[in-house]
């Protein structure tokens, strides 16, 4: 057994959906909540933390305590991870920092750096813990683009911006990318370099034709494919991807009754989405 906490990913998740969900949530438990208050990590000071992701940043993300007590932690080449099982995609063990999204409990070992942050020398958490942040992310979305809608965002933290989108495309049945599909993750892969504060969002996708266990493994390995092409081929970052995602053929985006609208939802969609707000608001954040 490790040192982390015994925590509830249950209630941590609770926790960090209540801080990001904002005014669509109930007023009665906001106000009983205390105010999240942002530290810095003393200058070379080892430092263990045990709580929930409530953000990515591009090159890290924040890390939120059940005090309510919040730490920017910084990912390295160096940070290695830490879980109980597989990872959630057949062949990637053990789990790599791309599996670090909000909601997901875990404790970070690390040491203080001159800018407050928190350098993560290593991550733990369970396989348990990484499915019920994912089970909480997708049942989230909907409350938070509601509270969207009618609301300003809570925190320039949460301010994305799609810098670039393509869709790679793939005949049936096949995960390997095609020399279009390269082509087109070339281009898109130029332009992250170019920002100083970026992550990717990599989903697979399916036609609605088979059935629905070998399209989840087939939409997860065109995503891993795409993930593999621009970590190897065209050095982006691991740190910079968010857990990529098999969707099967749940979110269509053409005519499944045509050879035309199947051909467009075999795909992987790339996004690659810059946080503005926390450019601005990172001490000496540039470059």
């Amino acid at each position: 057994m490790t040192k982390r906490s015994k925590m509830s990913a249950g209630v941590l998740s609770a926790v960090v959906l209540l801080g990001v969900a904002g005014s669509a949530m109930a007023a009665d438990t906001m106000a009983a909540a205390p105010t999240p208050v942002m530290k810095k990590a003393p200058a070379g000071e080892k430092m263990t933390l045990n709580g929930a992701v409530i953000n990515r940043t591009g090159e890290g993300f924040t890390l939120r305590q059940l005090d309510r007590s919040e730490y920017q932690i910084l990912l390295t080449d160096e940070t290695t991870i830490k879980t109980q099982a597989k990872g959630v995609f057949r062949g990637r063990q053990p789990h790599d920092v791309s599996a670090i999204i909000r909601g997901l409990v875990l404790e970070v070992d690390g040491k203080g750096d001159e800018q407050g942050r928190v350098v993560a020398n290593r991550l733990r958490f369970s396989e348990e813990d990484l499915h019920a942040a994912i089970t909480a992310q997708i049942h989230a979305k909907p409350i938070e683009e509601s509270a969207n809608a009618a609301h300003e965002r809570i925190s320039s933290l949460d301010d994305w911006k799609e810098l670039g989108l393509v869709s790679v495309y793939f005949p049936v049945s096949v995960s390997e990318i095609s020399p279009e599909g390269k082509k087109a993750l070339d281009d898109l892969a130029a332009k992250a370099p170019g920002a100083s504060n970026y992550q990717v969002e990599i989903t697979g996708h399916t036609d609605s034709t088979g059935n629905s266990k070998i399209n989840d493994e087939l939409s997860a390995k065109r995503a891993e494919a795409v993930v593999k092409y621009l970590t190897v081929t065209k050095n982006i970052p691991l740190r910079r991807i968010v857990l990529p995602m098999g969707y099967a053929a749940t979110q269509g985006t053409a005519d499944n009754s045509t050879e035309e609208g199947r051909a467009k939802n075999r795909r992987v969609d790339v996004r690659v989405l810059v946080n503005e707000g926390m450019v601005a608001s990172a001490p000496g954040a540039g470059g």
